[in-house]
């Protein structure tokens, strides 16, 4: 494959969900109802084409589908928008965390990260589920 072929299909498979999501959002008189299946959907349609073309699917549109299709899911299984609305929260917040883990390893010695990965980002994690917790709560479904 060229590489023109390559950045246009970089480009179609990063953006082309995007714009199916703006089209039928903006379509079904600004219903995320409508728009979060198709634009899963492309997603992992965007993620096949990838793969079938790389035989590979790199990390970062990766997560990003698994936290979309995630999220997605949640927001139609029980009609809160909140669930998508977290998604750009939780991707920035893992690429937070990572810098912050790159900053660290690199500039500081190996013990100090070690100490870093238990004592400060176990912290951080936890905090993270503990916040978490109320709202599954409020959403779990009683069987």
């Amino acid at each position: 494959m060229s590489q023109m072929n390559k950045s246009f299909l970089k480009f179609t498979t990063d953006f082309g969900p995007l714009a199916i999501f703006f089209f039928y959002y903006y379509n079904s008189d600004k219903n995320l109802s409508v728009a979060i299946p198709p634009l899963i959907v492309a997603t992992l349609v965007a993620l096949a084409v990838v793969w079938f073309f790389e035989k590979k699917i790199p990390m970062m549109p990766l997560v990003s589908g698994i936290l979309i299709t995630f999220f997605g899911g949640l927001t139609i299984y029980f009609d809160d928008p909140r669930f998508i609305y977290m998604k750009p929260t939780i991707i920035n917040i893992l690429f937070a965390l990572a810098l912050l883990n790159e900053c660290i390893w690199r500039t500081q010695s190996e013990e100090f990260w070690v100490n870093f990965k238990v004592w400060g980002m176990l912290p951080i994690t936890i905090i993270f589920t503990g916040f978490q917790i109320s709202l599954i709560n409020k959403h779990k479904v009683d069987e």
